[in-house]
């Protein structure tokens, strides 16, 4: 494979996406200076009241997504999102957290939930 298939394949790939970003609505933004995901689907999760914000950013973005009211510090609500996600778009292939703080550092899915 050439440079040129390789990076049509990683094209194909990302259009093909579907993402989840968290925090989308605050001060890093998902879609700030047109920084946007070149993905297939985007859900775009934050605090119920940056929902507005969130929809207003997929709809100027021309993306296939949804905004979600979830605070990621409640397990209950994050298990929901993860579900519409699942039913409205697949299995989510990329996670952008931008929500909270992790301490201590280590691999995500070595945190727990009560950290």
């Amino acid at each position: 494979m050439d440079v040129e298939d390789a990076a049509a394949l990683r094209e194909y790939q990302l259009k093909s996406a579907v993402a989840v970003v968290t925090r989308a609505g605050g001060r890093h933004r998902y879609g700030d200076r047109g920084q946007t995901l070149r993905v297939g689907r985007v859900t775009l999760l934050d605090l119920p009241q940056a929902k507005p914000i969130l929809e207003k950013r997929i709809g100027d973005s021309g993306a296939d997504g949804a905004a979600v009211a979830c605070h990621v510090t409640d397990a209950s609500p994050v298990a929901e999102a993860a579900e519409r996600v699942r039913q409205a778009f697949g299995p989510c292939d990329l996670l952008v957290n931008n929500a909270g703080i992790l301490t201590p550092h280590a691999p995500l899915a070595n945190v727990a939930l009560e950290a």
